[in-house]
Protein backbone atom coordinates (compact mmCIF):
# COMPACT_ATOMS: atom_id res chain seq x y z
CA UNK A 1 0.00 0.00 0.00
CA UNK A 2 1.31 3.57 -1.20
CA UNK A 3 1.13 6.25 1.54
CA UNK A 4 -0.88 7.96 -1.14
CA UNK A 5 -3.85 5.40 -1.22
CA UNK A 6 -4.08 5.78 2.75
CA UNK A 7 -7.49 7.49 4.29
CA UNK A 8 -6.54 11.17 4.71
CA UNK A 9 -6.38 10.67 8.60
CA UNK A 10 -3.96 8.22 8.54
CA UNK A 11 -1.71 9.38 5.47
CA UNK A 12 -0.99 12.74 7.51
CA UNK A 13 -0.04 10.26 10.34
CA UNK A 14 2.00 8.66 8.01
CA UNK A 15 3.80 11.69 6.40
CA UNK A 16 4.14 13.33 9.78
CA UNK A 17 6.54 10.40 11.12
CA UNK A 18 7.87 10.24 7.49
CA UNK A 19 9.09 14.27 8.37
CA UNK A 20 9.90 13.56 11.92
CA UNK A 21 12.16 10.50 10.51
CA UNK A 22 14.20 13.60 8.44
CA UNK A 23 13.97 15.86 11.44
CA UNK A 24 15.81 12.99 13.19
CA UNK A 25 18.37 12.56 11.08
CA UNK A 26 18.93 16.12 10.08
CA UNK A 27 19.11 16.49 14.02
CA UNK A 28 21.67 13.27 14.19
CA UNK A 29 23.55 15.24 10.89
CA UNK A 30 24.04 18.41 13.20
CA UNK A 31 25.05 16.52 16.46
CA UNK A 32 27.85 14.85 13.73
CA UNK A 33 29.08 18.26 12.81
CA UNK A 34 28.40 20.75 16.11
CA UNK A 35 29.65 18.11 18.48
CA UNK A 36 32.38 15.82 16.86
CA UNK A 37 35.35 15.63 19.28
CA UNK A 38 38.24 18.03 17.50
CA UNK A 39 36.76 18.83 14.72
CA UNK A 40 35.69 22.28 13.54
CA UNK A 41 32.61 22.78 12.49
CA UNK A 42 31.14 25.49 9.68
CA UNK A 43 28.65 27.72 11.98
CA UNK A 44 26.59 27.78 8.09
CA UNK A 45 26.35 23.86 7.64
CA UNK A 46 25.04 23.62 11.79
CA UNK A 47 22.61 26.16 11.13
CA UNK A 48 21.60 24.54 8.12
CA UNK A 49 21.31 21.18 9.50
CA UNK A 50 19.61 22.25 12.29
CA UNK A 51 17.12 24.48 10.62
CA UNK A 52 16.17 21.46 8.24
CA UNK A 53 16.07 19.53 10.97
CA UNK A 54 13.73 22.15 13.70
CA UNK A 55 11.34 22.49 9.71
CA UNK A 56 10.96 18.95 9.24
CA UNK A 57 9.99 18.43 12.95
CA UNK A 58 7.56 21.14 13.20
CA UNK A 59 5.65 20.05 9.69
CA UNK A 60 5.73 16.84 10.83
CA UNK A 61 4.62 17.06 14.33
CA UNK A 62 1.78 19.25 12.88
CA UNK A 63 0.90 16.03 10.32
CA UNK A 64 1.01 13.61 12.60
CA UNK A 65 -1.18 15.87 15.13
CA UNK A 66 -3.98 16.26 12.30
CA UNK A 67 -3.62 12.56 12.08
CA UNK A 68 -3.91 11.49 15.62
CA UNK A 69 -7.00 14.12 16.08
CA UNK A 70 -9.17 13.34 12.67
CA UNK A 71 -9.01 9.60 12.70
CA UNK A 72 -11.75 7.70 13.70
CA UNK A 73 -12.01 3.88 15.09
CA UNK A 74 -14.21 2.50 17.81
CA UNK A 75 -11.12 0.26 19.24
CA UNK A 76 -9.10 1.91 22.38
CA UNK A 77 -5.77 1.03 23.84
CA UNK A 78 -4.73 3.59 25.57
CA UNK A 79 -6.90 6.65 26.51
CA UNK A 80 -6.16 9.51 24.65
CA UNK A 81 -5.96 11.95 27.44
CA UNK A 82 -4.07 9.18 29.77
CA UNK A 83 -1.20 9.15 27.30
CA UNK A 84 -0.64 13.56 27.43
CA UNK A 85 -1.11 12.74 30.62
CA UNK A 86 1.07 10.47 31.54
CA UNK A 87 3.59 12.48 29.71
CA UNK A 88 3.19 15.38 31.48
CA UNK A 89 3.52 13.34 34.83
CA UNK A 90 6.46 11.88 33.61
CA UNK A 91 7.92 14.97 32.44
CA UNK A 92 7.68 16.75 35.69
CA UNK A 93 9.27 13.48 37.75
CA UNK A 94 12.17 13.14 35.51
CA UNK A 95 12.84 16.44 35.89
CA UNK A 96 13.05 16.78 39.33
CA UNK A 97 14.67 13.40 39.57
CA UNK A 98 17.56 14.43 37.37
CA UNK A 99 17.63 17.70 38.64
CA UNK A 100 17.38 18.05 42.49
CA UNK A 101 18.33 14.08 42.81
CA UNK A 102 21.12 13.33 40.21
CA UNK A 103 22.46 16.77 39.95
CA UNK A 104 22.14 16.77 35.56
CA UNK A 105 21.53 19.78 33.88
CA UNK A 106 18.17 20.11 32.55
CA UNK A 107 18.17 20.64 28.47
CA UNK A 108 15.66 20.17 25.85
CA UNK A 109 16.29 17.23 25.33
CA UNK A 110 14.21 15.38 28.34
CA UNK A 111 11.36 17.28 26.83
CA UNK A 112 12.09 15.77 23.23
CA UNK A 113 12.79 12.39 24.65
CA UNK A 114 9.00 12.47 26.62
CA UNK A 115 7.24 14.06 24.06
CA UNK A 116 8.48 11.92 21.06
CA UNK A 117 7.24 8.79 23.47
CA UNK A 118 3.88 10.72 24.26
CA UNK A 119 3.61 11.23 20.20
CA UNK A 120 4.59 7.75 19.46
CA UNK A 121 2.42 6.41 21.78
CA UNK A 122 -0.37 8.28 20.03
CA UNK A 123 0.54 7.30 16.73
CA UNK A 124 0.53 3.43 17.84
CA UNK A 125 -2.76 4.01 19.72
CA UNK A 126 -4.55 5.91 16.69
CA UNK A 127 -2.97 2.94 14.17
CA UNK A 128 -4.40 0.43 16.59
CA UNK A 129 -8.03 2.42 17.00
CA UNK A 130 -7.98 2.35 13.14
CA UNK A 131 -7.44 -0.98 12.92
CA UNK A 132 -4.33 -0.77 11.03
CA UNK A 133 -2.37 -2.33 13.96
CA UNK A 134 -3.41 -5.64 15.82
CA UNK A 135 -3.75 -6.04 19.16
CA UNK A 136 -0.16 -7.69 19.29
CA UNK A 137 1.24 -5.70 17.18
CA UNK A 138 -0.12 -1.91 18.78
CA UNK A 139 1.12 -3.56 22.13
CA UNK A 140 4.42 -4.75 20.89
CA UNK A 141 5.42 -1.53 19.57
CA UNK A 142 4.14 0.20 22.74
CA UNK A 143 7.15 -1.76 24.72
CA UNK A 144 9.57 -1.43 21.59
CA UNK A 145 9.02 2.46 22.02
CA UNK A 146 9.03 2.42 25.87
CA UNK A 147 12.43 0.78 25.36
CA UNK A 148 13.65 2.96 23.25
CA UNK A 149 12.70 5.71 26.23
CA UNK A 150 14.56 4.06 28.78
CA UNK A 151 17.48 3.51 26.80
CA UNK A 152 17.17 7.39 25.45
CA UNK A 153 16.80 8.42 29.68
CA UNK A 154 19.94 6.21 30.48
CA UNK A 155 22.06 8.28 27.41
CA UNK A 156 20.29 11.53 29.02
CA UNK A 157 21.56 10.92 32.15
CA UNK A 158 24.98 9.90 31.61
CA UNK A 159 25.80 12.59 28.94
CA UNK A 160 27.76 14.80 31.16
CA UNK A 161 29.59 12.09 33.11
CA UNK A 162 31.17 11.24 30.06
CA UNK A 163 34.70 11.94 28.00
CA UNK A 164 34.10 14.36 24.66
CA UNK A 165 34.34 10.88 22.00
CA UNK A 166 31.68 8.77 24.91
CA UNK A 167 29.52 11.72 25.30
CA UNK A 168 29.32 12.42 21.41
CA UNK A 169 28.36 8.64 20.56
CA UNK A 170 26.01 8.61 23.62
CA UNK A 171 24.71 11.76 22.31
CA UNK A 172 23.73 9.95 18.58
CA UNK A 173 22.23 7.05 20.19
CA UNK A 174 18.22 8.68 20.89
CA UNK A 175 18.29 9.82 17.55
CA UNK A 176 19.02 6.99 15.99
CA UNK A 177 16.82 5.02 18.38
CA UNK A 178 13.85 7.97 17.56
CA UNK A 179 14.51 7.17 13.83
CA UNK A 180 14.29 3.49 13.95
CA UNK A 181 11.15 2.89 16.15
CA UNK A 182 9.64 5.48 13.76
CA UNK A 183 10.82 3.89 10.88
CA UNK A 184 9.36 0.75 11.87
CA UNK A 185 5.91 1.60 13.07
CA UNK A 186 5.35 4.09 9.69
CA UNK A 187 6.58 0.75 7.70
CA UNK A 188 4.05 -1.46 9.38
CA UNK A 189 1.43 1.03 9.02
CA UNK A 190 2.08 1.21 5.61
CA UNK A 191 2.31 -2.34 4.38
Amino acid sequence: MSIWNLPIPIGKLVLGNILLIICSLFYLAWWAVAFRPHASSGLLKSAVLLGVAAAAGIIGLVFAIQGITAAEGKRILLPEAGILAGGIIAYILLFTITYFFLKRQVTTELFLIIGWAVLELSVINTLYKTEYFSFGGAVAFCIITAAAVLISLLCYISYYKLEKTAGFIDGMIPLILAAAVMAAITIKAVA
